[in-house]
């Protein structure tokens, strides 16, 4: 288990070497992707786009603010709140920032093992909310923007857990980071020898990374929000067996 809070980091280079932010999951923490805290000023317009090597896909989680990007496929997306955006490394995508509060952005860097095929996603919470990506858990939803069906190599969920809920978690087939931007849990690892709460604000947060499918238990003291990504992706219906043990998800099929 790695645990970083945002508040300890420094801002430092993204692959895009148009972006500055804060380091949450780093190459060495061997998640399969990489995973930043970025803020945008009111106005400022910035290129978001893939390094040119290696290639890499670029998803982006808009946390809070407003924008409007124009894509390199022709496409205007919308960012604002609870909208996941997703990229090929093919594709570009200048945007603008049009509140006037900054653009919060959890951007997520992934090998790009079709680089050659343009994919993008563009998807809000509104729309996943009821529907088959809308994985009611026991004690709160798991909210699947991207799934296997989606062309990338992860996925990414917003994950709502209700205070009070208290579940024993391990991942034996896939590793998880997820990041806390609302709420307060606690982390429990290594059958208790080992814990973390979350600290967050409102520019901050706490990113957990099962980057050894790490057996935890995670206990819920305010309703919290966090944004998650899987690897290897998953198709999207998974859910929980608290039965016994530790609850996991089986390998996707």
């Amino acid at each position: 288990m790695i645990v970083r809070h945002s508040v300890d980091l420094v801002e430092g280079p993204l692959p895009n070497p148009n972006l500055r932010g804060k380091q949450l999951v780093a190459p060495e923490d061997g998640m399969n992707h990489t995973a930043y805290d970025v803020f945008l000023q009111p106005g400022e317009s910035v290129c978001l786009t893939s390094p040119p090597s290696p290639l890499l896909n670029h998803v982006y989680y808009c946390v809070s603010g407003r924008a409007t990007g124009t894509a390199s496929n022709g496409q205007v997306y919308e960012f604002a709140a609870d909208v996941v955006v997703a990229f090929s490394s093919s594709i570009s995508c200048t945007v603008k920032v049009t509140s006037d509060e900054k653009l919060r952005l959890f951007c997520i860097y992934c090998d790009d093992v079709e680089p050659t095929v343009d994919r993008a996603v563009a998807r809000a919470l509104s729309e996943i909310v009821g529907t088959d990506r809308d994985i009611d858990w026991g004690r709160g939803h798991s909210r699947r923007f991207l799934k296997k069906s989606d062309g990338f190599p992860i996925s990414v969920h917003n994950t709502y857990g209700e205070a009070g809920a208290s579940n024993a978690l391990c991942y034996k087939h896939h590793v998880e980071s997820a990041y806390y931007v609302k709420g307060r849990a606690t982390y429990t690892w290594e059958e208790g020898a080992q814990k973390a709460e979350t600290r967050i604000d409102a520019t901050n947060g706490t990113v957990y990374s099962m980057n050894e499918h790490d057996a935890h238990h995670m206990v819920v003291h305010e309703d919290i929000q966090a944004l998650c990504v899987f690897h290897p992706v998953l198709v999207g219906n998974e859910n929980h067996d608290f039965s016994g043990g530790y609850s996991g998800f089986k390998p996707s099929e």
